[in-house]
């Protein structure tokens, strides 16, 4: 039976989580443009309302998700991790 070595990089895929935190903490305190118009082009100024409007949703979908996908690479160091130690462990019992 062969081996097979699987390597993977606990502290970069934290350091990617906290990466993602970060920018999706950044992403959630940006607060929306107000007062900004532009009463001689009202079909401008509607316009820059609804995308305005949009990008605060679309905003606020898109930190949850970097949210999400932080949480997940810190599953997965912390599942690797806890594998190493308890193969570790196995192999040191033998």
């Amino acid at each position: 039976m062969s081996s097979v070595e699987i390597a993977v990089g606990c502290q970069y895929l934290h350091n990617l989580a906290a990466t993602m935190r970060r920018t999706a903490e950044d992403l959630q305190s940006f607060a929306r443009l107000t007062g900004c118009r532009l009463a001689s082009a009202p079909i401008v100024d509607d316009a820059y309302e609804d995308l305005s409007g949009k990008w605060d949703e679309r905003r606020e979908k898109l930190a949850e998700a970097l949210d999400a996908i932080a949480s997940s690479f810190d599953t997965a160091s912390e599942e690797f991790a806890k594998a190493d130690t308890e193969l570790a462990a196995q192999l040191s019992d033998d």
